[in-house]
């Protein structure tokens, strides 16, 4: 069996996101492997981890306070 796809949510604070639980009960009314977690990252260090999230085989990010602008410096925008 392969590995499920792996996604996230990136912040700070973080913790108190809906997003994984929503993710978690999507993938099972639409029968997807997947996993979905929240991540705390320091804005010091957003670069490096979404680096390191998408490195490590991540397939998606949702980005929250106070990562936005951050996330569109690296899209290039």
């Amino acid at each position: 069996m392969s590995t499920p796809d792996r996604y996230a949510v990136f912040g700070q604070p973080v913790s108190h996101s809906l997003s994984p639980r929503i993710h978690r009960q999507f993938a099972e009314q639409t029968q997807q492997r997947l996993t979905y977690e929240a991540i705390e990252v320091a804005p010091e260090q957003f670069a490096s981890t979404v680096a390191e999230f998408f490195a490590s085989g991540g397939c998606g990010l949702n980005i929250t306070v106070p990562h936005k602008l951050s996330a569109l410096r690296l899209l290039g925008a």
